[in-house]
Formats: structure tokens, sequence, C-alpha cells
């Protein structure tokens, strides 16, 4: 399968996946503009060697095409930079490099910088951004399909939320890891 970007002008920009080897498409070609905020364009469109579609948009933002929901996904935003402690962590080597590392590091020498006014020193803001930061980077390499720096998100994620103390988001991603727990009654059969 291959998604196909095609700009037939300046104002209409659309994806279609079609499989070369089929001659079958997967959907119909579909605009991708209109979602766009005003004054946003496209600056780049490329596909990884896995198939996903990444847009590069001139407000600093990635967006990658989910296949599975058949939506655009944000995998990279700027705004991290401005209070997310995982951003250092990545600069300093310790986050496995794949395609959302190569991402960030190609929207922190690209985009403008945030208009934010936060108060980065504020322990809250801080754990709050760090946290979002995380979960969109385990968002983003599974839409990517980087198994080791989801890997590397999720511990750095379990970590934060032990640190903060955050028993009942702790609780949910040992949810979501596990999967659906069944309880069940045996059945008592002749007494036993």
């Amino acid at each position: 399968m291959w998604y196909v970007f095609s700009c037939l002008h300046s104002r209409v920009l659309t994806l279609s996946r079609r499989n070369v080897v089929t001659k079958q498409s997967a959907f119909n070609p579909h605009s991708i503009l209109p979602f766009l905020p005003t004054g946003v364009t496209v600056l780049d469109t490329l596909v990884r060697d896995n198939g996903v579609a990444v847009l590069q948009l001139s407000s600093g933002v990635f967006l990658a095409y989910n296949a599975s929901m058949s939506c655009w996904t944000r995998v990279v935003e700027p705004w991290w930079s401005t209070g997310s402690d995982a951003v250092d962590r990545r600069r300093s080597g310790v986050q496995a490099r794949g395609p959302v590392s190569e991402l960030e590091g190609r929207m922190a020498s690209t985009a403008p910088t945030p208009e934010v006014t936060i108060d980065t020193g504020n322990k809250w803001w801080s754990a709050a951004t760090t946290l979002g930061h995380l979960e969109t980077r385990i968002h983003a390499a599974q839409v990517l399909e980087s198994g080791l720096e989801w890997k590397n998100s999720v511990l750095q994620y379990a970590k934060r939320l032990a640190d903060e103390g955050f028993l009942a988001k702790a609780e949910e991603l040992a949810k979501e890891l596990c999967g659906p727990l069944y309880w069940y009654a045996p059945l008592h059969i002749g007494g036993q």
C-alpha cells in the first residue's frame, strides 16, 4: 500500500491510499486543507518507510495519518518544548532514536517559537506538560509504529506518574497495558 499526496493547485492537497500491486484504492482521495487553521500551511509531506503519511505544518505541528482510525493524529507539537522535562531527556541522548525523536528534532530546528506565556517554574505546570508530552509520544510511537520509542515513552511516563504520586493514572496505564481483566467464579459440580 502507498499513500499518494497530490496538489492540484495551492488550495487543494489530497491524500489517497493505493495498492500499486493489486491496483486498488483503500479510500477515495480526500482533501487535507479544510481542517487546517487559518494561516497554517503545509510545509512538507512525507511517507515513512512503513507507509505512514506525515505532514509538517508551518505552525511546527507534525500530523501522521492513522489508517486504522481514518484520521490525522498530532504526533509532534512545538509547545511541549516550553515546559516538558521529557524534552531535556531526549536531547541528552536517553531517548531511543526513531521516527518520533526525528520529527521532534526536525520540529525544534524549523518551528517558530510558541507564543505561550507560561510560568515554567510552576511544579504543577511542569508535571502536567511532561505527562501530556509523554502521552503524545506514546500515541505517536503507536501511529508511527516505533516499538522501541513506545516502550521508552511508556517507561518514562510510568516513572513520572510514580514520582508525582498519580495513583489513578498509574492504574489506568496498568489496565491499558494488561488488557481487560476477567474474573469468573469456578463452577461447583456435584458438591465439590
